[in-house]
């Protein structure tokens, strides 16, 4: 699996850093394009397949906006196949979003595809909740 990732990763030009393995994970890799983080992949050892997703930190004066767009963002997103959790933490709501591929079906061209639904629903939970 982590040859898999790796592969992948390189088609899509993509740099994998942070690996993490656990009793939990088998896998865990930050996604970088360029400088820029675009989310993780990860996998636990009894997963079907991988998750890829996101989390975005929205400041806590923002709770509101989250409150008043929750259900729309939720309702985006589940259209793109990512599905949305969202955490109210001490300092922040975390948004997180995730979308899962199989592991037979794990491809440049879906890996690619989840990452730009992905991209999208973190672009639109920024724009509504100024995260």
């Amino acid at each position: 699996n982590r040859k898999i990732i790796e592969q992948t990763a390189k088609e899509c030009g993509l740099r994998l850093s942070g690996f993490l393995a656990n009793d939990d994970l088998e896998l865990y890799y930050d996604l970088k394009h360029g400088r820029h983080n675009v989310g993780y992949v990860s996998k636990g050892w009894d997963d079907e397949g991988f998750r890829v997703g996101e989390v975005v930190k929205v400041p806590k004066s923002r709770i509101p906006a989250v409150k008043a767009n929750a259900y729309g963002l939720l309702k985006f997103c589940a259209t793109r196949g990512v599905v949305v959790t969202i955490e109210e933490k001490p300092d922040v709501v975390d948004v997180q979003m995730d979308s899962v591929i199989y592991s037979d079906g794990f491809n440049k061209k879906v890996f690619e595809q989840v990452l730009h639904y992905l991209n999208i629903c973190v672009e639109k939970a920024q724009e509504l909740f100024g995260g």
